[in-house]
C-alpha cells in the first residue's frame, strides 16, 4: 500500500481507533505498524497490552 502516517493525537482512544481500522484494512497483518519512542522502534504488539486469558 506504499502509506506512511505521522500522528500526533492527545486523545489515545482516537489514536487505537485510526490504528485498528488500518490494520483491518491490510487484512489484520501488523507487520508494518510500529511507533518510534525515544529514538526506539516498538512493534504494534510490543506497544499493545495483552487481553487476559484468565477468567
Amino acid at each position: 500500500m506504499e502509506r506512511i502516517c505521522y500522528g500526533v493525537e492527545i486523545e489515545p482512544k482516537f489514536v487505537d481507533v485510526a490504528v485498528k481500522r488500518y490494520i483491518e484494512l491490510k487484512g489484520g497483518s501488523t507487520n508494518d505498524v510500529y511507533v518510534i519512542r525515544d529514538g526506539e522502534r516498538l512493534t504494534y504488539d510490543e506497544v499493545t497490552p495483552k487481553e487476559s486469558t484468565e477468567e
